[in-house]
């Protein structure tokens, strides 16, 4: 259900970031064809005024007939008049003017500059009128409305493809996740009775070439189901706090895991200090049964491997083996594997980093001189 999830989030990210692009550029361009469109009609609006105006008077306009024909209604522009690049008279005295350019726009004004006949001489006459503000309201209102609409309908019609694209890879992990309970209740029962015959046969003693293998794919087996049960069930599983002795159960389990390392000409250093943690020791032999199994694993055949404890009174628990890790990060996450040649599910080092910060615990991979090593510092849970 995470992968549905998360597929769900990056396709409805994808295609609301890539559509809402589309419609805000698409919105963009409207709105400045729609508002060069106004100031096309306010351009034409002084032209229209101003040679109506000069049609009716064969004389240049001065301040009294501006005047008069503004208190009149007729002339509804501000005007002013230039002789030579000079200012002579007019209504308003712009700051600059652009005697190249026939009109422009400035500080949300239009202005229109109209050369006089050359009988004059070199006379200009320049007219400004403010943008239709209410034109541009109506417009950017629309623009809003359009933009909410927008928002609503194709976030609406992007959760339901969502819904309907996802709906195979739904299915796929309900029979995957069903799948699973079922390999894992059958795993159970067979795989404890081979343990405990393996048990009974070195209690009588009875030790071959066989029985070892058999042990050593029994334990792998184990593992693995181990494993599984932990990412499907751990959620309703109740933990149980007590104190113990960390460097106790190492030695335990490296008793368990030295078959593994034998099979593999592998020597095991340990230099463990005594360490008491409160944990739940089902989630401390997670920990410690991953990362030994992982060292092991992955260490090229004949090398050694590192496992040190509480050294210099330093609450860590270090393991080091041979090898590298091409991406830190990734290596953490739930069935990830760099070499899918030495087999496994890649789940353990998810399972070390889920149990680290259920618990709060510092866990750091390095891998530096072909050496990877393993950090976790215990000292939030020592006692």
């Amino acid at each position: 259900m995470l992968a549905e999830k998360r597929s769900l989030r990056r396709f409805l990210l994808f295609y609301l970031t890539s559509t809402f692009l589309l419609v805000g550029i698409g919105e963009y361009l409207y709105y400045l064809f729609a508002k060069s469109k106004i100031i096309e009609e306010e351009k034409y609006y002084i032209k229209s005024e101003l040679r109506f105006y000069l049609s009716r008077d064969t004389g240049l306009p001065d301040r009294v007939k501006i005047r008069k024909l503004k208190e009149k209604g007729v002339f509804n522009v501000k005007i002013a008049v230039y002789k030579n690049d000079h200012y002579v008279y007019g209504d308003f005295k712009p700051q600059r003017i652009y005697f190249n350019n026939e009109s422009w726009v400035q500080n949300g004004k239009v202005y229109f500059l109209l050369i006089m006949p050359k009988n004059w001489g070199k006379i200009y006459v320049l007219c400004s009128k403010y943008i239709n503000k209410e034109a541009l309201k109506k417009l950017e209102k629309e623009l809003m409305f359009f933009t909410l609409f927008s928002v609503f309908f194709i976030s609406l019609s992007a959760f339901f493809l969502g819904k309907i694209f996802l709906k195979p890879m739904r299915d796929a992990i309900k029979s995957m996740e069903d799948f699973l309970d079922d390999v894992t209740h059958e795993m159970n029962t067979p795989l404890s009775i081979i343990l405990n015959n393996i048990e009974i046969l070195e209690m009588k003693n009875i030790k071959t070439k066989e029985s070892e293998r058999i042990k050593l794919a029994s334990l792998r087996l184990s593992k693995l189901f181990k494993d599984l049960v932990y990412v499907k069930f751990n959620k309703n599983r109740k933990k149980i706090l007590e104190n113990i002795d960390l460097k106790s159960i190492i030695e335990d389990r490296m008793n368990i895991f030295s078959l593994f390392a034998e099979s593999k000409s592998l020597k095991i250093k340990m230099n463990l200090k005594k360490l008491v943690i409160k944990m739940d020791k089902e989630d401390v032999l997670r920990i410690l049964d991953n990362l030994l199994s992982n060292a092991i694993k992955y260490s090229p055949t004949g090398s050694c491997i590192s496992v040190k404890l509480n050294v210099d009174r330093k609450e860590k628990l270090v393991v080091e083996n041979e090898g590298k890790i091409k991406d830190s990060y990734s290596i953490v996450k739930k069935f990830m594997r760099e070499d899918r040649r030495s087999g496994g599910l890649g789940l353990g080092l998810y399972i070390v980093d889920k149990v680290c910060k259920e618990y709060s615990l510092k866990f750091n991979i390095d891998n530096k001189y072909s050496k990877v090593r393993i950090q976790i510092d215990f000292s939030g849970v020592c006692v």
